[in-house]
């Protein structure tokens, strides 16, 4: 019996992720999981309901066992008539998959539990639940594990409590402060510090264990400049690692050098995550805002309402270059102790919100395109819940951004 490898299209990566390609019904199945996170060398066996065929099969398999260094860990006879057996290539396991009697073979994947953190700062307790009021949980699989994220901004405060490793409060920092564009060291800085930590710091980030690294682009005011912010976008798309995913809470008005400068990430593979910026308006106009393939995030308020001067004196940009909203208000590490935070608002807070949901998806695709990261991340968004998004201009997306899967 031929084997017949099976690709399902129309399928979300989530999906995938959660339950790979399921579809078992015909004999002889030979199940990959392109880009997950498999054992190698291990593989699920099912028989087929045809007992006679099936105790062939079996009594194959456990000759093969015998013979060499295959094992046989697990057999199962009640929720399914199967096997899960180690020590196996893939050319053998395809041989097997070919047998008769065996109705699938497939191979072993790493699940990861849920974790829920309790008392989440606002900016995370949204992202994890469709309807409000929220809960104070923030419930996630993900953590971006083995994901780089550029944070491209003032210098961050790397020996911050935030940036330890999880479930390890006095192991090393995850961040660095990597290249400093502007010059005058690495003093930390108010900005930049609370923009890495929303990404993947340990209380206050999405994604808890990315590698965190800080591209200096502004003084200790928090002041940068077309000259600074262009040098670090080149020096991100000339020695950044990816899987990665870049952050940039910054806006500026029409320019084509900054515009091009910023497209030119996303062509090298990076995701790209921006602010859609707080004046008001059409994101579009916007050069760093508005360019081809990156993933703006406009900025809602706590009751899911469109950031319009409710407090503060800004107001999100919108329109159809916006690709979904996240809360505006964020806690999390303050540059000016390790164990201290603090809370600001703006779109420059919820841009990171997009790089940390973009580096779970990262942990387990690597190898995707910054437009598949994109689509999964608005295929996953809460749909039709933010109020009071403006006609004028039109277009703007009603998605709220949302943990993934």
């Amino acid at each position: 019996m031929k084997f017949k490898e099976k690709f399902m299209k129309g399928m979300t990566l989530a999906v995938l992720a959660a339950l790979g390609m399921s579809t078992n019904s015909n004999a002889g199945e030979f199940v990959t999981y392109k880009d997950q996170p498999v054992i190698h060398g291990e593989y699920i066996i099912v028989f087929s309901s045809d007992a006679a065929k099936a105790a062939t099969a079996e009594g194959a398999i456990s000759k093969l066992t015998a013979r060499g260094n295959a094992k046989i860990n697990q057999r199962w006879q009640t929720a399914l008539h199967g096997i899960a057996i180690s020590n196996i290539d893939e050319a053998t396991a395809r041989e097997i998959a070919a047998t008769s009697g065996v109705e699938s073979v497939s191979q072993n994947a790493i699940l990861y539990p849920s974790v829920v953190q309790t008392n989440a700062p606002s900016q995370l307790d949204r992202i994890d639940q469709y309807n409000l009021p929220t809960d104070n949980k923030y419930t996630y699989t993900y953590q971006g594990t083995g994901v780089n994220a550029y944070i491209i901004d003032g210098a961050i405060r790397t020996s911050h409590n935030d940036f330890r490793p999880p479930g390890n409060p006095s192991g090393p920092s995850r961040a660095t402060n990597d290249v400093d564009i502007v010059g005058g060291g690495f003093a930390p800085e108010r900005h930049g510090t609370l923009v890495a930590s929303v990404v993947g710091g340990i209380i206050s980030g999405v994604a808890k264990d990315v590698r965190i690294h800080g591209v200096k682009v502004a003084n200790g005011q928090g002041i940068g400049s077309r000259a600074w912010l262009l040098g670090g976008i080149d020096w991100v798309a000339r020695n950044g690692t990816r899987p990665a995913v870049v952050n940039i809470s910054w806006n500026w008005g029409p320019d084509a050098t900054m515009k091009a400068a910023v497209e030119s990430l996303v062509t090298a593979g990076f995701f790209v995550s921006v602010s859609a910026g707080n004046s008001d308006g059409d994101a579009c106009t916007d050069s760093i805002a508005g360019a081809n393939g990156v993933y703006t995030v406009a900025g809602m308020t706590d009751a899911d309402e469109n950031w319009n001067f409710q407090f503060s004196s800004g107001a999100t940009k919108t329109g159809p270059c916006v690709s979904a909203y996240a809360r505006v208000i964020a806690t999390g590490a303050s540059y000016l102790a390790d164990n201290s935070y603090t809370t600001d608002a703006g779109t420059s807070f919820s841009a990171p919100i997009a790089s940390g949901v973009a580096a779970q998806v990262l942990q387990i695709f690597p190898g995707v395109l910054p437009s598949v990261v994109n689509s999964e991340l608005n295929s996953q968004a809460i749909t039709n819940k933010v109020i009071g998004i403006p006609a004028v201009p039109a277009g703007t997306p009603n998605r709220i951004l949302k943990v993934w899967p």
